[in-house]
């Protein structure tokens, strides 16, 4: 059973471990790239998310609160629990953040390869093909809350 929550201080060394052997090792995306200003401490707009199995971290992801949109961003799952629901029980839980908060939309830029992953839970696609970190992505959204 996958256990998601917000992460805390004790949390984030393994939380930047996995997205370390995920990003960096696995798809080659440089150390420089893979964190930004939104990984910085105490941001009141950034929440940091882990994903446990036995209590293990497997999977992470960060929501960024911008005005009545949720970003979803950095989504990673270890190799070895990409089949046992991880993924799926992080957008849940970004989803209800999304709907708790009050926010109306739920966006994503999702690689290539991901977006039949997103599209199960409800993503759209849509806009030019762009790159980021030498990767082929594609913006999607989500209507959570209609006015």
């Amino acid at each position: 059973m996958v256990k998601v929550k917000k992460l805390d201080q004790t949390d984030l060394k393994d939380y930047h471990l996995i997205r370390e052997a995920v990003f960096v090792i696995e798809q080659n995306v440089s150390i420089d790239l893979e964190y930004d200003d939104y990984d910085e401490q105490d941001r009141r707009d950034v929440t940091h998310v882990g994903a446990f199995i036995d209590s293990k971290m497997v999977g992470t992801m960060r929501l960024i609160s911008k005005g009545k949109t949720l970003v979803v961003g950095r989504l990673a799952v270890l190799k070895e629990h990409r089949k046992d629901g991880v993924g799926n029980a992080l957008l849940k839980y970004a989803q209800t953040q999304a709907e708790n908060n009050g926010f109306e939309v739920m966006e994503l830029g999702a690689q290539l390869t991901a977006i039949p992953f997103y599209v199960k839970s409800g993503y759209q696609e849509y806009g030019e093909v762009f790159m980021d970190a030498n990767i082929e992505h594609k913006m999607m959204n989500k209507i959570v809350n209609k006015r």
